[in-house]
């Protein structure tokens, strides 16, 4: 196939051990063609973009979101912006109902919520207000009796029901007693949903989304879904019991725009709902080591989300004995007991660094000074033989790279690992480093054009164009420049 496009005047960093730096890239179709050296690679049909100085890099992976939701919280109604529980309740009261519901995303508030001003002003509509990490929501009394929630129900294993002096439901449910809401709540439109996402993540320079949690409902969207980015989709059900079952009876599924190979455990919750799993028996404990180990002996990689410090003990003694070629994941890796540090040699620590920002107010006021040392431990982890990769975790945190990236350099993360954590290592983390994640000839041809050069700037700057299989998937409409041809 002959040369369709090449990027010139440039610096590409190519993450490839082997290659380093150049100055130009050339695309033949799907594929990179040349690297550095491309005048021989270019004929009158080729395309050729001068970037006039400007920086190339792989296509950006983030290894951990949430496209749909990411999508759905771009249709629905945002709570992101709410200051206080009063304005929270205005904008549900005002909201249009779907299917008699209203549902809401994103809030970040702190004390105990409770649904009684919520149900006063929403008194002929179910209302669903989940926190910004979704692992708790707000539902109002319409929601709590749609779903037989009162004071008779019991909390489910892995979940718990917020209950008042009296043993009445506040409205507060955390963990797997939101599912008896989600199983009443009408779902979106998922299709309608992953082309949002899609867009929000290809104005980014993302080219590929490890998605941490796909369904079997979302999974046929996939694949119904004009998919114009990668997804490496992580399996998951609402009955963690199942996984084990569904692991041995169902084979990976391998594609060129959706890969669905992994399995998604939820080990315990989150710091910001108070239910991630500690040591001294804080929180929420989903899972054991002896379940995580039903799925981890699959055929499938097994992706286990832990934040607390207990929860990181379970998976990393499930983990142990497993083959390195297993590639088997810890998702967050927040909180680490400096015991548990050497165990995670060998495996993949899939990390938000926008976590670690964001978090810092409870890292200092909830956390033990032992707690704390294991806490975000990127470089650590690292040097114990972890290969960490980055994610953004959108819609908990903006899908953005740049704000990933700068908030990994914040926390002492050298800028270059920063880069190969959200390109070639996080391809590893996907079984996918032969396709993608670093710009070599033969591998696809994702690649993000950037306004300069993160690495050497040690900041990251302006995403101007996206490009996917070779072709522009989005461009910078700012950038008035871009097309100069010779």
């Amino acid at each position: 196939m002959h040369t369709t496009l090449a990027l010139i005047n440039g610096l590409v960093r190519t993450m490839d051990p082997a290659r380093g730096e150049a100055q130009a890239v050339a695309c033949a179709g799907p594929r990179i063609a040349a690297v550095g050296g491309v005048q021989n690679a270019l004929d009158s049909r080729t395309r050729i973009l001068d970037l006039g100085g400007r920086t190339v890099v792989p296509g950006f992976i983030d290894a951990h979101a949430h496209l749909a939701m990411l999508g759905e919280r771009a249709l629905a109604l945002d709570l992101s912006t709410a200051r206080s529980f009063d304005e929270m309740v205005e904008r549900a009261a005002v909201s249009p109902p779907r299917e008699g519901w209203i549902i809401g995303h994103g809030w970040d508030l702190r004390g105990a919520l409770t649904h009684d001003r919520l149900s006063a002003r929403t008194p002929d509509a179910a209302v669903w207000l989940l926190r910004k990490d979704a692992h708790s929501g707000l539902a109002n009394a319409r929601a709590l009796a749609l779903a037989g929630i009162d004071e008779h129900t019991p909390d489910p294993p892995g979940g718990r029901i917020a209950r008042d002096a009296l043993g009445r439901p506040t409205g507060m449910l955390f963990e797997a007693a939101m599912d008896l809401i989600d199983r009443r709540a009408p779902r979106a439109d998922l299709i309608a949903c992953l082309e949002a996402g899609q867009a929000a993540a290809l104005r980014s320079g993302v080219t590929c989304v490890h998605d941490a949690c796909v369904d079997a409902a979302l999974a046929a969207a996939y694949r119904r879904a004009s998919l114009r980015l990668r997804v490496y989709g992580m399996y998951w059900d609402r009955d963690q019991e199942s996984l084990a079952g569904f692991a041995r009876e169902t084979e990976p599924e391998q594609g060129e725009r959706f890969t669905l190979r992994a399995i998604k455990l939820f080990v315990d919750g989150s710091l910001g709902s108070g239910t991630a799993w500690m040591l001294d028996g804080r929180g929420v404990g989903r899972l054991t080591a002896r379940k995580i180990r039903e799925v981890a002996r699959s055929k499938w990689q097994v992706c286990c989300h832990a934040i607390g410090t207990r929860a990181n003990r379970e998976v990393v003694e499930a983990y142990a004995g497993l083959p390195e070629g297993a590639r088997a994941r810890v998702e967050h890796a927040q909180h680490v007991d400096p015991d548990d540090i050497p165990g995670f040699r060998g495996l993949i620590a899939s990390m938000q660094p926008s976590h670690g920002i964001a978090d810092r107010e409870m890292i200092e006021t909830l956390l033990t000074d032992r707690e704390r040392r294991g806490s975000y431990a990127f470089e650590v982890l690292a040097r114990a033989g972890a290969r960490v990769v980055f994610g953004s975790d959108a819609p908990v945190e903006r899908i953005d790279p740049r704000w990933t990236f700068d908030c990994a350099v914040r926390q002492g993360v050298e800028p270059h690992d920063a880069l190969r954590a959200m390109t070639a290592d996080a391809a590893y983390a996907g079984f996918m480093e032969e396709e993608i994640g670093m710009i070599r000839p033969g591998l696809r041809a994702d690649l993000a054009v950037l306004e300069d050069d993160w690495v050497g700037h040690r900041r990251a700057s302006r995403v101007l164009m996206t490009i996917v299989d070779g072709e522009v998937a989005w461009v910078d409409p700012d950038w008035t420049s871009i097309g100069t041809e010779e």
